[in-house]
């Protein structure tokens, strides 16, 4: 259950559920997921961080990114079509054969091919012709960074290696810090990986590796634990849209009510109002608009 835009300590706060217990927890990770995804699905873009390889298919002297990119490491074209992406853009020197817009803001929507640049296109008219090695999804609001310094570190009562490329229990200096729902990260010199955190007790933290396009790697006492964050406004639909899932269960998903004077009443529910705003306001526009 991966990259859930709200936590189960949200959803059992005390300004919303108010449950402490357990008992539900399996449950309402469940509608916290179908939230998350039905506002990827209603917006058409997701806010994670995919870190790996995207293609698809080539365009002229401008290209409308088919998902939101945060960096591209390498940008290759095959320009003949024939499979191979043997034309690399440089993106980075002083004259570069592509620049990505926005160019002040994050994430990118769009290429713009560089006239005075080696190619003066993308591929046009090749299927999946673009080949695209980065980071992608929408992330955080700009200028907020998607990833935040929790406050805490890898930690071990002795120094060296605490966990190894296959553990799944990771110690850190305060579990309470964390949720389960929380995307991580562990960063040192050797490895970069997002982990899923799936349980927490005070032997430590249960985690999913290599999540997001990451591999898994030794992590070190003392290491940075960051937590990946959304934009708030997109945590708040998906909790109002996961507490709806979880309050319907009192009526038995019923959509028929009686009443003395009308009679059997169909009564069809549909999204919350404020959900809906969110989904207006972030909903991707891959077509003739460049920001």
């Amino acid at each position: 259950m991966p990259n859930l835009y709200a936590t189960l300590a949200d959803i059992k706060s005390a300004g919303l559920l108010n449950i402490t217990a357990t008992t539900y927890d399996v449950d309402l990770l469940d509608c916290l997921e179908e939230g998350s995804r039905k506002i990827d699905t209603d917006t058409e873009r997701f806010y994670f961080i995919y870190e790996g390889t995207f293609y698809q298919d080539g365009g002229g002297n401008r290209l409308i990114l088919d998902w939101d990119v945060q960096t591209i490491s390498t940008l290759k074209c095959d320009t003949d079509g024939d499979g191979v992406y043997e034309s690399t853009y440089d993106l980075v020197s002083t004259s570069p054969d592509a620049f990505l817009y926005p160019i002040n803001e994050t994430p990118k929507t769009r290429l713009e091919a560089n006239p005075w640049g080696d190619y003066g296109h993308f591929g046009a008219g090749i299927r999946k012709a673009v080949q695209i090695v980065g980071v992608f999804g929408y992330g955080a609001d700009w200028p907020a960074s998607y990833t935040y310094d929790s406050g805490q570190v890898v930690h071990a009562s002795t120094a060296g290696t605490v966990f190894t490329s296959t553990s799944t229990l990771l110690t850190v200096s305060t579990v309470t810090l964390l949720s389960v729902g929380n995307t991580i990260r562990i960063a040192n010199g050797t490895t970069s990986e997002q982990m899923y955190v799936t349980a927490l007790s005070t032997a430590g933290i249960s985690v999913t590796r290599a999540m997001n396009g990451t591999i898994a790697g030794p992590a070190t006492t003392d290491d940075v634990v960051y937590i990946y964050q959304y934009p708030r406004i997109i945590a708040k639909a998906v909790l109002i849209y996961a507490m709806r899932i979880w309050k319907r269960r009192e009526s038995a998903f019923q959509n028929q009510v009686g009443n003395p004077e009308l009679g059997t009443v169909t009564v069809w529910k549909g999204d919350d109002p404020d959900y809906q705003k969110a989904v207006i306001k972030y909903h991707k526009v891959k077509r003739g608009w460049y920001p």
